[in-house]
């Protein structure tokens, strides 16, 4: 993860009993060997799609919405949300077919959104997580993601897109890399998108995140666009704490990881009250309200 801009707010909510919205659906399931012990010193780009197929590692992906927050309450002198600018561009983007700035403002677009709520929540944001992978006690370069946002240094998404997913494949700067670009499986998840749910995962783990609240599992997301760049796909990755820990060490055996997924549309509002209303700015709404609540809950 690069590009790594954060803003500092005043203090935190305060902490209360978590009423989390648990994974009740989400149990433990059974013991499996542990794929990734094969993939000791391997590069990222060389892991095997199959592995998320045929290895039985992760569930199908499952349709499950996302919660959704509700518009937040804003106090006076609080500044207001300033959206119409991306969306804009987005607009224009797609409307002449220009796929790179499309691509690029989406991020854009999400990262203004989170930063306004949680400057509204007065905690601390940043734009994704930094660090590395580490597989059987190797450390991994895991791929360049475009943002992503974490709260008091807990990640709650990282956000990834066929443009940045060719240039980490082919070993190419991200502007070096022109479209069309790698065609998007919304259907399947991407093996370096795993393995960077597996990268949050192990950073929930490192900062001591509870889990027994949540059937014994890290929850983390991942987002990216559908190949019409007219929707968000949200993956959801409920990973056990002993399948992050047998990750790192090498473990013979671990759990599998459950996804689910929920599809949103990028309803381009260009005013600021009307983009408030859309199932977008909702499930941000709900994301930030989530990790909110689970950094509150670390020692």
């Amino acid at each position: 993860m690069t590009g790594q801009t954060s803003e500092s707010m005043s203090g935190k909510e305060p902490i209360t009993a978590p009423s989390l919205d648990r994974t009740s659906s989400i149990a433990p399931t059974s013991i499996i060997q542990n794929p990734f012990i094969a993939l000791k010193g391997t590069d990222p780009r060389r892991w095997p799609q199959d592995l998320t197929i045929d290895k039985e590692i992760c569930s199908p992906l499952t349709d499950l919405p996302l919660p959704r927050g509700n518009v937040p309450k804003q106090i006076p002198g609080t500044p207001r949300l300033c959206t119409s600018f991306f969306v804009d561009r987005i607009r224009t983007a797609q409307q002449t077919g220009d796929t790179r700035q499309t691509l690029r403002y989406i991020p854009e677009l999400l990262d203004q959104t989170v930063r306004w709520l949680c400057k509204l929540k007065e905690v601390y944001f940043e734009c994704g997580v930094t660090g590395l992978l580490v597989v059987a006690d190797d450390t991994l370069e895991t791929a360049t993601c475009c943002t992503g946002a974490a709260i008091d240094a807990i990640s709650i998404y990282h956000y990834i897109d066929a443009h940045h997913r060719h240039a980490f494949r082919t070993g190419k700067e991200l502007f070096d890399v022109e479209p069309p670009y790698t065609e998007q499986d919304e259907d399947h998840i991407d093996i370096y998108d795993l393995s960077e749910l597996l990268l949050l995962a192990q950073n929930h783990m490192y900062s001591k995140v509870p889990t027994d609240w949540n059937n014994g599992n890290y929850t983390v997301h991942i987002i990216y666009p559908t190949m019409a760049l007219t929707q968000l796909i949200v993956i959801t990755a409920h990973i056990p704490h002993e399948t992050a820990l047998a990750v790192q060490e090498g473990q013979p055996t671990m759990k599998m990881i459950k996804l689910t997924r929920d599809i949103i549309d990028i309803d381009l509002q260009a005013d600021e009250a009307q983009f408030m209303n859309t199932d977008l700015f909702k499930v941000l709404v709900g994301m930030v309200e989530q990790g909110i609540k689970v950094a509150n809950m670390v020692p």
